[in-house]
This record gives C-alpha cells, structure tokens and sequence, in this order.
C-alpha cells in the first residue's frame, strides 16, 4: 500500500510471452501455528528448472512475514515464513519451472 500527500505518476509496463516448454506452476500450502515458522521446499517436476517463485500469506497480516524465498537445488523454490501472532494463518508457497 502507497500513501502520499502529493500527486505521484505511476508506469506500469508488461512483458508478454509464450509459456516456455515444459511451463507448470507447482504450489504447497498449510498452515504456520503462532510463534512458529514453516519451511517449505517445492519441487520442480523432473527435467524442468525454477524460474521463479515465491510466497503468500492469504490473511495479509503484519504478523505474517516472508523470511526466505530462494531458489535451491534439486531444482525448485524454498521459503521460510515465520508467524509472530497469537493465531494460525494459512501460507502457500510456489515455483514457476520450465524445461
């Protein structure tokens, strides 16, 4: 979230494409007690690399952070979220692999 007290001139610039050989989106999800953080390793399927990935916390709570989010070998993503509330929260982790 932006806030300003001043007018401010946004570019919003997209870069399309062909989905690569071998394109998939591998996802896992749970969820991450209070005081407590989860780690995540998300594999590619076999012949396929990362290009990308990342986390989420569908809550969009402060007390939900992203502490890790990197590539790693076997190919595919790991993150680390910790959960610093006093409630469980879902989290959901993902990598973009092609071939």
């Amino acid at each position: 979230l932006f806030r300003s007290t001043s007018p401010a001139n946004l570019i919003v610039e997209a870069v399309c494409g062909h989905k690569p050989v071998g394109y998939k989106i591998v996802s896992s999800g749970g969820p991450v007690p209070p005081g407590a953080t989860a780690l995540d390793s998300i594999a590619c399927p076999a012949g396929t690399s990362p290009l990308d990935g990342g986390a989420q916390a569908p809550s969009h709570v402060p007390a939900v952070q992203i502490g890790a989010s990197i590539s790693q070998s076997p190919p595919g993503w790991f993150i680390a979220v910790n959960n610093t509330g006093q409630a469980t929260h879902k989290v959901n982790g993902y990598v973009i692999c092609a071939a």
